[in-house]
């Protein structure tokens, strides 16, 4: 069975045990928008579908992962047809991961991350 990225979202605030409010609050998406989100009458921009995914436990995102990898919908696809805007805004949040990843690194590796070719420009 396929599932978009934001349906398996849906599923999983709804099978958790907050209220929308509570997700809310606790990925700071505005709560009319998630709302609108879960009633279906609108997506929820890049960050705030990460926000909203990254406040719940490491548990329940990798359920969240495990699902949406054997949904069938590439990621590979989903970036290709990105909005602009979208787009520019994933390679944000993966640079972010990338530098928050690298501080935790070995010095070796964080050295590799100082140099000059590894700057990310957008």
């Amino acid at each position: 069975m396929e599932h978009r990225p934001q349906e398996l979202l849906v599923e999983l605030i709804r099978s958790s045990s907050y209220t929308a409010k509570e997700v809310s609050q606790r990925s700071c998406v505005n709560e009319s928008s998630l709302s609108r989100f879960l009633q279906g009458k609108q997506d929820l921009k890049s960050r705030d579908f990460f926000a909203v995914l990254e406040s719940f436990s490491e548990e329940e995102q990798e359920r969240y992962w495990a699902k949406y990898r054997s949904s069938g919908e590439g990621w590979r696809s989903l970036i290709m047809t990105a909005s602009p805007e979208d787009f520019e805004e994933i390679c944000r949040l993966m640079a972010e991961w990338w530098a928050s990843r690298s501080q935790k690194a070995s010095p070796k590796s964080r050295n590799f991350t100082d140099s000059p070719k590894a700057e990310v420009v957008l």
